[in-house]
């Protein structure tokens, strides 16, 4: 969705790691001619919703900002699609959208503790834990 009056810019493809917050570089351009508030916010995270950005852009000008997303603990690997939105400050109007796909590798090793130690010590050292692969 596009109104023609400002104009988003970002990477097709986003690398982020599970458990991370990754910061995703956007540009702006104002296209109407117009000093503009704007919000420019992230939509599709599975831990809820993301802090949004707030802009101050002169008219006819162009910027870069960086907008934040999270990886909560628990988001499977794969390809997730994430929503960019570009709203009015002033009356909440989206003034521009675009998907973005949000790539999250396969762990590569997986790392515990027990915690207490006093659980460990109940349990003379033993201590039995079951990891699964649900691929």
């Amino acid at each position: 969705m596009t109104s023609g009056l400002v104009r988003l810019t970002l990477p097709e493809r986003i690398l982020a790691e599970i458990g991370t917050t990754t910061t995703v570089r956007v540009r702006l351009t104002e296209l109407g001619g117009v000093d503009r508030k704007l919000l420019v916010r992230a939509l599709g995270n599975l831990g809820g919703p993301l802090p949004a950005t707030e802009i101050d852009i002169a008219a006819g000008a162009s910027l870069r900002t960086e907008v934040s997303v999270s990886i909560p603990h628990g988001m499977p690997p794969g390809e997730h699609q994430y929503l960019f939105e570009v709203l009015d400050r002033d009356n909440g109007r989206v003034l521009e959208s675009l998907d973005a796909t949000v790539d999250i590798p396969r762990p590569r090793s997986v790392s515990m503790s027990v915690q207490p130690q006093s659980i460990r010590k109940r349990m003379r050292g033993k201590v039995r834990i079951v990891i699964r692969n649900h691929d």
